[in-house]
């Protein structure tokens, strides 16, 4: 205790802190990046296989975009209670239970036969998944000492971009290597084989993933509690009574989840509707267009490491992230202004790298603001209500594609959504903001 009667901070250990993220990045990043990898692959899926499953149920472009979206009502409801769950049963089991169900639920979508089936497994498949993201964030917490947080998120969050480069390439690949094998179309393949893949990474999370650092035999003893001492107090006690009213009824748990929707009302746009709008544009077959979708999340990729890079340097956060937006909304804006498909899939790779670039950055500020028994309520009241956007964006677009003939409509309305999601950073990141507990 000080003599003001508050608690004393630990002291600060530079070099042991650098030997320590080390340490994690290659003991935990490996299978948590695998596991980012397999979730957005079968969430993003969906957007490869659309001109061949549509062909086959006879969907249009609002069913389509219905179909992409009603996962995140399962989401929404299972979210936070499933952040709870985690810190009652142990990371480990948890997050593996929750890749064994929607690893299951996404083979079954090989038996999908109309618009019905469809909706029904998707939207069970965002109830399997609800909890996955926002439990490894709350993961990394418990590992990581609060300096060193946003560059573990940063590093993280790359696995989204690379993984949706990745995956649009095999789920294309699955597409022309296997379509007619058995007597199935390719896109019923794709889900068989993702899902099966998920269950195997499941199993790889329950044999090597530690639930928290007094688990793991491969820290030192100085290391450990140095850990516990940093990061112990961010990992919160999400089943402590009154933690959910207390996030309920904070404005600025609302205020964090409107600014989140906002930033990912276009992202998830993107990635349902870019290889239509690559087809379309390009006009080239489905296989071709879910190559090419893979460029813009390369340069994705790129732009997250050198953003990230730029605010660790500086210390800034905010106009990093508020720029990111920005720079986002007019790559959108602008990529409805050209025929050109060429400058077409350039400014869509700025508007992709605009909408992930500073998710990091939001992350690192909200886990900085909701801080010990709030912590894992917080986190997953956010991402459940702020990835409603997941179903209002694609059902939108689908919408306006079935009105108007195509995407242009859809994608100037979107661009709008960078444009407010700036507004609320900035209100948001003011230095008056309080810290909730």
């Amino acid at each position: 205790m000080t003599l003001n009667g508050t608690l004393a901070q630990p002291a600060i250990d530079t070099k042991l802190e650098e030997k320590i993220f080390r340490k994690l990045a290659v003991r935990l990043f490996p299978l948590l990046i695998l596991g980012i990898l397999i979730a957005y692959m079968d969430r993003a899926n969906l957007g490869v296989v659309n001109a061949p499953m549509s062909a086959e149920l006879g969907l249009t472009a609002s069913a389509f975009g219905l179909a992409a979206g009603v996962f995140y009502l399962g989401y929404l409801f299972l979210e936070v209670p499933s952040n709870i769950a985690m810190n009652r049963f142990g990371a480990r089991a948890w997050l593996a239970r929750i890749m064994f169900s929607w690893g299951a639920v996404t083979a079954a979508m090989m038996f999908i036969h109309d618009p019905m089936s469809l909706n029904i497994t998707r939207f069970l498949l965002g109830a399997a998944e609800a909890g996955f993201y926002p439990g490894i964030v709350l993961y990394m917490t418990f590992w990581f000492p609060s300096r060193l947080f946003p560059r573990a998120l940063s590093i993280f969050q790359l696995g989204v971009p690379i993984a949706l480069a990745i995956t649009t390439v095999i789920s294309a690949g699955l597409l022309l290597l296997l379509d007619g094998t058995l007597g199935l179309s390719g896109w019923r393949w794709v889900f068989l084989t993702q899902g099966l893949a998920t269950l195997v990474l499941g199993v790889a999370f329950l044999a090597f993933l530690p639930a928290g650092p007094q688990n793991a035999k491969w820290l030192t003893p100085d290391e450990r509690e140095y850990i516990l001492a940093h990061a112990g107090d961010r990992a919160g006690h999400a089943h402590e009574p009154g933690a959910v009213k207390r996030v309920v009824k904070s404005g600025l748990a609302w205020a964090f989840a409107l600014q989140y929707f906002f930033l990912t009302l276009s992202f998830w746009t993107i990635t349902y509707w870019m290889p239509t709008v690559i087809k379309d544009r390009f006009g080239v077959g489905t296989v071709d267009a879910g190559l090419l979708s893979a460029l813009p999340w390369a340069v994705c990729a790129v732009a997250m490491y050198l953003i990230g890079k730029s605010s660790a340097r500086t210390g800034d956060r905010r106009w990093h992230l508020i720029i990111s937006l920005l720079v986002g909304g007019v790559g959108l804006l602008a990529s409805t202004f050209f025929d050109s498909p060429v400058m077409v899939l350039l400014f869509l790779c700025i508007a992709a790298a605009g909408s992930q670039a500073g998710l990091p950055l939001f992350f690192a500020q909200a886990t900085s603001v909701f801080l010990g028994t709030v912590a894992a309520v917080a986190i997953a009241f956010i991402n459940s209500l702020g990835n409603v956007s997941g179903f209002v964006g694609p059902y939108v677009i689908g919408v306006l594609v079935d009105l108007t003939g195509n995407t242009r409509i859809g994608l100037v309305a979107m661009s709008a959504a960078f444009l407010v999601s700036a507004v609320l950073t900035y209100v948001l990141t003011r230095p008056s903001i309080r810290q909730l507990r």
